[in-house]
């Protein structure tokens, strides 16, 4: 974190300055929430000073992920959704995929599981035209774990599997063994389940 506090020492307002604030951003996300906020509104700023709207989206994208690790889900979503809008409409899928997969998650940990599965779900239509076979697979991977949480072995297993055959296909070899982790813990609860 050190030297990006010092490009922002000494950058102009140019796209650098911008990503290091980013950066800075997502750095502090999960050790300070507060700090992550004036880092992604900095770099939104900068965005708009710049007139860079996929940044601009980034931005509010930042400051959105941050309010999450507040717990503040409104301004979560105010911030998301304000992104969302802007990668709609300048045509940016991946961008698109990747804030409505943020929203899901913003739900899923606060156990609106219908909500996750349904912006999940359109990250994974998105994921899918644009045929980033990584993200399919994240994109299966956690819809498998909303299912698991609902206690739906079947279908978290079989999202699972999804996601694993991609990572077979990609050899994300981490990747595999965490999906055959995953597909085995749903088989196991499945067989409890059933068991009872």
């Amino acid at each position: 974190m050190d030297s990006l506090k010092s490009v922002l020492a000494v950058s102009k307002i140019d796209s650098n300055i911008y990503d290091a604030n980013r950066l800075m951003a997502v750095n502090f996300w999960e050790i300070n929430p507060d700090s992550a906020i004036i880092y992604a509104n900095r770099a939104l700023d900068l965005a708009k000073k710049l007139k860079d709207k996929p940044k601009i989206a980034m931005g509010y994208q930042a400051i959105g992920v941050s309010y999450d690790y507040k717990d503040n889900l409104d301004s979560c979503l105010k911030y998301l959704n304000e992104g969302l809008v802007i990668y709609q409409s300048i045509n940016k899928p991946e961008g698109a995929s990747h804030i409505l997969s943020d929203i899901a998650i913003a739900y899923y940990f606060r156990g609106n599981y219908e909500l996750a599965l349904r912006n999940h779900f359109a990250a994974l239509e998105l994921r899918q035209k644009s045929g980033n076979k990584r993200f399919i697979a994240i994109s299966y991977n956690n819809i498998g774990l909303v299912y698991r949480s609902r206690k739906d072995y079947a279908n978290a297993a079989l999202y699972y599997q999804r996601s694993l055959a991609i990572k077979k296909e990609i050899n994300d070899e981490q990747g595999v063994l965490n999906s055959l982790l995953n597909v085995g813990s749903a088989f196991q609860n499945q067989e409890n389940t059933t068991a009872l």
